[in-house]
């Protein structure tokens, strides 16, 4: 007995680090045309990126049916654990539409369903914060009001080298308003419930050092967690993370993480991220 995590696999967050803290990824699905795949199980970011240079079309995500997280509360609940699932912004994605769904089909069940507002990495590190209390012995009520504050201080920059995934997926949001830029302009976002305008350069190098100025400038000295993700972009992904290693209060190791198929579905190859949340709010 006792709180158990689940999220989904937008979290992208890393198989070994979910499964030493017990959470439970809930994958999404990948759709090539009429060929279904399912997120990180059936395909891997490895696979989808060659998949991807092959098909005339852009592919497109699903969420999780009802169904699926009805199977995967009942057996966590089967020792009468309490269960807390935190998932991707619900203005981006039906999933935790899904998730609420099976939630009231349990009445019997324990089980709090939370909006981080976030995705990939955000939402990764909100849930590794969510795993960690809960294996500490945290109260449903403690794990509760540790995320919930952290939700609002979450800290995400991306750098996507086109808008057209976002754009025809449907999930550009008020970064609608940087299209139409000439190729050779990269494209700096973050997401707060939607996807937001963050900046734009002329280049890639000039973009990667916005989006370094960006994370300094957001967190200052404050002391916190730092997560790099990203889609076949690891050697620049490193190069991120050294660079805010050396300018910000960064406790413990970065985190590293590919970005899953759902999430390059929208963000398309060559996109690198970097996300936080702040340690001071911990308990």
């Amino acid at each position: 007995m006792g709180v158990k995590i689940v999220t989904d696999s937008t979290s992208d967050l890393p198989k070994d680090l979910a499964e030493a803290l017990g959470i439970t990824v809930v994958p999404l699905n990948v759709h090539f045309g009429d060929d279904v795949f399912v997120d990180g199980v059936t395909i891997s970011p490895d696979q989808f990126l060659t998949r991807l240079a092959k098909s005339k079309t852009i592919p497109r995500s699903s969420q999780p049916a009802p169904g699926v997280f009805k199977e995967v509360y009942e057996r966590l609940a089967a020792d009468g654990s309490t269960i807390i699932s935190i998932h991707i912004s619900k203005d981006l994605s039906g999933t935790l539409q899904s998730a609420q769904m099976a939630a009231e089909m349990l009445p019997n069940i324990d089980i709090t369903v939370v909006d981080s507002r976030s995705a990939t990495m955000g939402l990764g590190l909100l849930a590794q914060v969510a795993g960690e209390a809960a294996q500490r012995g945290a109260t449903k009520d403690e794990v509760l009001d540790l995320i919930n504050k952290q939700i609002s201080e979450i800290g995400v920059i991306i750098l996507v080298d086109t808008l057209e995934y976002l754009e025809k997926n449907g999930r550009i949001g008020k970064a609608a308003s940087l299209l139409g830029s000439l190729l050779a302009v990269k494209v700096l976002i973050t997401v707060d419930g939607v996807v937001h305008p963050a900046g734009k350069e002329r280049g890639r190098s000039k973009a990667v050092k916005s989006l370094v100025n960006y994370a300094m400038e957001k967190v200052g000295q404050k002391p916190i967690r730092l997560a790099v993700a990203h889609v076949a972009a690891r050697e620049e992904a490193e190069r991120i993370a050294e660079q805010l290693k050396a300018k910000l209060n960064i406790v413990g190791e970065v985190i590293f993480s590919d970005m899953g198929p759902v999430i390059a579905t929208h963000t398309g190859p060559k996109t690198v991220g970097a996300f936080w949340v702040p340690i001071d709010s911990e308990v």
